[in-house]
C-alpha cells in the first residue's frame, strides 16, 4: 500500500458558499475524512483506538488555499502521516482539481488515553512503519499561537482592523466522536464573527487554528 492515501471529492450543492465556491469549512471536512479513510486502512481510527481507550485528538492546523473549487467540480485530496514530533503525530495533505494543487495542509494531533485524557507517544501504539511518509506538503513546525496582545507582526496589522467578538453555545450537532466540539464547528464560529460585507470582499488564503 502506497504510503499516501488518495481520495476523491465532488464538491455538492450543499458545499458551496454564496460565490458557488467550496467553503472552507467544506474543504476542512474533505481533508478530516480523507484522513479517517486513510487511518482506517492504517488500524488507527477513533472506533480502532477506543477499543483500546484510546482516541485522536486535533491540536494543530494550518491550511494554506491557492484557488478554490467551484461547485460540482471534482477534487483528488492526497493524505498521508508524517511523523511524529514530541507527543505529536503529523498529517499532511494535498488538494488538488483538474491536475493543478488547489492547496495543502498540515496538522499536528494528540493520542490521548479516554479515560484519564492523558496524551501518550503515538509511535507507542500501532505499526507505524507502512504508513509514515516523511515529506511534508507544508513544512512548517505548528507552535502555540500566541495570545492577540502578543502577536508580533501579524498581530499589528490585525489590531489595525476593528476587532469582532460573538458568542455560540455548543450544539448535539458540534460534538464529534469524542464528545468535543468539532475542529468545524469552530471554524464556523470564528468565521461567523466577521462582518457579511468583509467575507463577500475576501477568500481565506491561510489559515491556522490551536
Amino acid at each position: 500500500m502506497s504510503p499516501v492515501w488518495s481520495e476523491p471529492f465532488t464538491v455538492h450543492t450543499y458545499e458551496v458558499d454564496a460565490g458557488g465556491r467550496a467553503s472552507i469549512q467544506s474543504l476542512c471536512a474533505f481533508l478530516q475524512e480523507a484522513a479517517g479513510r486513510n487511518a482506517e486502512a492504517l488500524g488507527v481510527t477513533v472506533p480502532q483506538l477506543m477499543e483500546h481507550g484510546l482516541t485522536w485528538v486535533l491540536s494543530r492546523l494550518l491550511v494554506r488555499m491557492h484557488h478554490y473549487p467551484r461547485w460540482w467540480e471534482k477534487l483528488v485530496i492526497e493524505t498521508w502521516p508524517s511523523g511524529f514530533r514530541r507527543l505529536f503525530a503529523l498529517r499532511e495533505w494535498r488538494i488538488f482539481g483538474r491536475d493543478e494543487l488547489l492547496g495543502a495542509a498540515t496538522s499536528a494531533w494528540l493520542m490521548v488515553q479516554v479515560e484519564s485524557r492523558r496524551p501518550i507517544r503515538p509511535d507507542s501504539h500501532g505499526d507505524w512503519a507502512r504508513g509514515v511518509h516523511p515529506e511534508r506538503a507544508i513544512p512548517l513546525t505548528l507552535e502555540k499561537l500566541p495570545e492577540w496582545e502578543q502577536a508580533g507582526p501579524g498581530g499589528d496589522a490585525l489590531r489595525g482592523h476593528e476587532a469582532h467578538r460573538g458568542e455560540f453555545t455548543v450544539r448535539y450537532r458540534d460534538l464529534d466522536m469524542n464528545g468535543h466540539a468539532n475542529n468545524i464547528s469552530y471554524l464556523d464560529w470564528l468565521l461567523e464573527v466577521l462582518p457579511l460585507g468583509f467575507r463577500e470582499g475576501h477568500a481565506i488564503g491561510e489559515l491556522e487554528l490551536n
